[in-house]
């Protein structure tokens, strides 16, 4: 993973937040294909000369921001299940909460979320850092799964904390093409895999 930036000096760190703000803004409402580096520069309130002192291309902006994007995902969903941890001791409580926080922020963010997965089918560093991340809390439920989950119904807890990120993601992303509302498509996927995890054993 990329080292995070150091800067010398407040006013730069606050001209390359606004390029990485600016850019994420940029490309969710345009798609990548159409963004260009003065789009972004004229967003930030910086000339395009200044643009080039921080990034070499929209593509290098783009993979830095996506590593932020990627981050601050991961980060909060972590960290809203730490600070409960109270709910390992209820199950279903506990697998509600990890959907509901994928779906709320893969939902708050879904236009920039689509154009990073279109960009992880074409460019090889963008598909590596997303999948980077997507290992990293793939680990982090799993080790939940394992936890909550016996081992009869969950083998493998890495495939099932696979399924269940990549269909909350998935499912929040795509809530205006399928006619749904989100929260209506959140309980269906809690309804779908407190089913599965914790049906009573059949006799």
């Amino acid at each position: 993973m990329r080292p995070e930036r150091e800067f010398k000096q407040a006013r730069a760190r606050e001209t390359y937040e606004a390029l990485i703000e600016a850019a994420t803004q940029e490309f969710a409402e345009r798609g990548y294909p159409a963004v260009q580096t003065p789009h972004i520069a004229a967003r930030a309130g910086v000339s395009t000369g200044a643009f080039y002192r921080y990034f070499a291309d929209k593509r290098e902006i783009f993979l830095e921001l996506s590593r932020f994007h990627l981050e601050r995902a991961h980060a909060d969903v972590i960290h809203d299940l730490e600070s409960r941890a109270p709910l390992v001791d209820d199950p279903r409580a506990a697998v509600a909460l990890v959907i509901e926080r994928i779906f709320h922020f893969a939902q708050k963010h879904r236009q920039i979320e689509r154009v990073f997965a279109a960009a992880a089918l074409t460019d090889p560093d963008a598909a590596s850092l997303r999948a980077e991340f997507v290992a990293l809390r793939v680990r982090h439920l799993a080790t939940l799964v394992e936890g909550l989950v016996p081992k009869e119904v969950a083998p493998v807890p890495a495939a099932t904390a696979h399924v269940l990120q990549t269909a909350a993601i998935a499912m929040a992303t795509e809530e205006e093409r399928v006619g749904c509302n989100v929260g209506d498509l959140r309980r269906a996927l809690g309804d779908m895999f407190h089913a599965y995890l914790f049906a009573p054993p059949r006799r």
